[in-house]
Protein backbone atom coordinates (compact mmCIF):
# COMPACT_ATOMS: atom_id res chain seq x y z
CA UNK A 1 0.00 0.00 0.00
CA UNK A 2 1.77 3.36 -1.35
CA UNK A 3 -0.58 5.18 1.71
CA UNK A 4 -1.74 5.36 5.19
CA UNK A 5 -5.29 5.11 5.18
CA UNK A 6 -7.08 7.00 8.38
CA UNK A 7 -10.78 5.49 8.54
CA UNK A 8 -13.51 6.48 10.92
CA UNK A 9 -16.64 4.15 10.56
CA UNK A 10 -19.22 7.02 11.49
CA UNK A 11 -22.16 4.50 11.52
CA UNK A 12 -23.23 1.97 14.50
CA UNK A 13 -22.77 -1.10 13.23
CA UNK A 14 -25.25 -3.13 15.65
CA UNK A 15 -25.65 -6.43 14.08
CA UNK A 16 -21.35 -6.69 13.50
CA UNK A 17 -19.59 -8.79 16.15
CA UNK A 18 -17.10 -5.77 16.98
CA UNK A 19 -18.62 -2.39 17.98
CA UNK A 20 -15.73 -0.70 15.71
CA UNK A 21 -15.62 3.25 16.44
CA UNK A 22 -12.67 3.42 13.89
CA UNK A 23 -10.42 1.00 11.95
CA UNK A 24 -6.68 1.39 12.40
CA UNK A 25 -4.36 2.42 9.60
CA UNK A 26 -2.97 -0.21 8.04
CA UNK A 27 1.15 -1.13 8.71
CA UNK A 28 3.22 1.05 5.94
CA UNK A 29 6.10 -1.29 7.29
CA UNK A 30 6.27 -4.26 5.42
CA UNK A 31 7.61 -6.18 8.36
CA UNK A 32 4.25 -6.10 9.90
CA UNK A 33 2.66 -7.96 7.30
CA UNK A 34 2.81 -12.02 7.63
CA UNK A 35 2.40 -14.25 4.93
CA UNK A 36 -0.58 -16.27 5.90
CA UNK A 37 -1.50 -18.81 2.35
CA UNK A 38 -1.90 -18.20 -1.37
CA UNK A 39 -4.73 -19.39 -3.20
CA UNK A 40 -5.31 -21.63 -6.37
CA UNK A 41 -5.66 -18.44 -8.26
CA UNK A 42 -2.05 -16.89 -6.87
CA UNK A 43 -3.68 -14.24 -4.71
CA UNK A 44 -1.27 -14.16 -2.14
CA UNK A 45 -2.98 -13.27 1.31
CA UNK A 46 -1.03 -11.41 3.98
CA UNK A 47 -2.17 -9.58 7.38
CA UNK A 48 -1.31 -6.74 9.51
CA UNK A 49 0.11 -7.74 12.45
CA UNK A 50 0.48 -4.44 13.78
CA UNK A 51 -3.03 -3.89 14.04
CA UNK A 52 -4.52 -7.44 14.00
CA UNK A 53 -6.63 -7.51 17.97
CA UNK A 54 -8.66 -9.97 20.26
CA UNK A 55 -11.08 -9.32 22.20
CA UNK A 56 -12.59 -10.57 25.25
CA UNK A 57 -15.86 -12.02 23.73
CA UNK A 58 -13.20 -13.59 21.92
CA UNK A 59 -13.65 -12.23 18.25
CA UNK A 60 -10.92 -10.53 16.06
CA UNK A 61 -10.90 -7.52 13.70
CA UNK A 62 -7.48 -7.62 11.17
CA UNK A 63 -6.60 -5.54 7.75
CA UNK A 64 -5.95 -8.36 5.19
CA UNK A 65 -4.03 -7.72 1.61
CA UNK A 66 -4.11 -9.62 -0.88
CA UNK A 67 -1.44 -9.14 -4.01
CA UNK A 68 -3.43 -10.17 -7.02
CA UNK A 69 -2.63 -10.08 -11.10
CA UNK A 70 -4.36 -6.95 -11.03
CA UNK A 71 -3.21 -5.63 -8.14
CA UNK A 72 -3.32 -5.01 -4.69
CA UNK A 73 -6.74 -5.74 -2.81
CA UNK A 74 -7.35 -5.14 0.98
CA UNK A 75 -10.04 -5.15 3.60
CA UNK A 76 -10.59 -4.56 7.41
CA UNK A 77 -12.44 -7.70 9.33
CA UNK A 78 -14.18 -8.71 11.87
CA UNK A 79 -14.11 -12.25 12.31
CA UNK A 80 -15.77 -14.45 14.80
CA UNK A 81 -13.27 -17.50 15.75
CA UNK A 82 -15.89 -19.60 17.04
CA UNK A 83 -18.46 -19.63 13.87
CA UNK A 84 -15.66 -18.78 11.16
CA UNK A 85 -17.77 -15.71 9.98
CA UNK A 86 -16.07 -12.12 9.03
CA UNK A 87 -17.97 -9.22 7.71
CA UNK A 88 -15.52 -6.68 5.49
CA UNK A 89 -16.31 -3.18 7.54
CA UNK A 90 -13.71 -1.49 4.75
CA UNK A 91 -12.59 -2.10 1.74
CA UNK A 92 -9.83 -0.87 -1.32
CA UNK A 93 -7.90 -1.95 -4.29
CA UNK A 94 -5.06 -0.38 -5.73
CA UNK A 95 -4.70 -1.35 -9.57
CA UNK A 96 -1.11 -2.03 -11.03
CA UNK A 97 -0.70 1.69 -11.62
CA UNK A 98 -0.54 2.24 -8.40
CA UNK A 99 -4.15 4.50 -8.59
CA UNK A 100 -6.42 3.30 -6.04
CA UNK A 101 -9.92 2.86 -7.79
CA UNK A 102 -12.04 1.78 -4.39
CA UNK A 103 -11.78 2.98 -1.48
CA UNK A 104 -14.86 2.76 0.75
CA UNK A 105 -17.38 0.89 2.96
CA UNK A 106 -17.08 -2.92 2.85
CA UNK A 107 -20.71 -4.28 3.25
CA UNK A 108 -20.75 -5.47 6.69
CA UNK A 109 -23.20 -8.50 5.64
CA UNK A 110 -21.98 -11.97 7.18
CA UNK A 111 -19.52 -13.94 5.33
CA UNK A 112 -19.65 -17.78 6.50
CA UNK A 113 -16.23 -18.88 5.26
CA UNK A 114 -15.60 -22.06 3.66
CA UNK A 115 -13.75 -24.58 5.59
CA UNK A 116 -9.83 -24.95 3.96
CA UNK A 117 -10.69 -21.73 1.84
CA UNK A 118 -8.08 -18.73 1.61
CA UNK A 119 -10.24 -16.95 3.82
CA UNK A 120 -11.15 -19.55 6.25
CA UNK A 121 -7.38 -20.15 6.90
CA UNK A 122 -7.03 -16.34 7.12
CA UNK A 123 -9.29 -15.47 10.10
CA UNK A 124 -8.24 -18.89 11.53
CA UNK A 125 -4.18 -17.41 11.60
CA UNK A 126 -5.36 -14.59 13.19
CA UNK A 127 -7.38 -16.25 15.73
CA UNK A 128 -4.87 -18.55 17.03
CA UNK A 129 -2.40 -14.73 16.93
CA UNK A 130 -0.78 -15.39 13.51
Amino acid sequence: MRKALLIVVASTLVSSPVLAQQIPTPSQNSNDWQHVTTNTAGSIYYVDKATAARYNNGNVSFWVRLSTPIGVVGSFNVGECSTGVQRKLWLFRVDNDGKLVVNGKGSNNPEYLQPGSAGATVLRAVCDGL
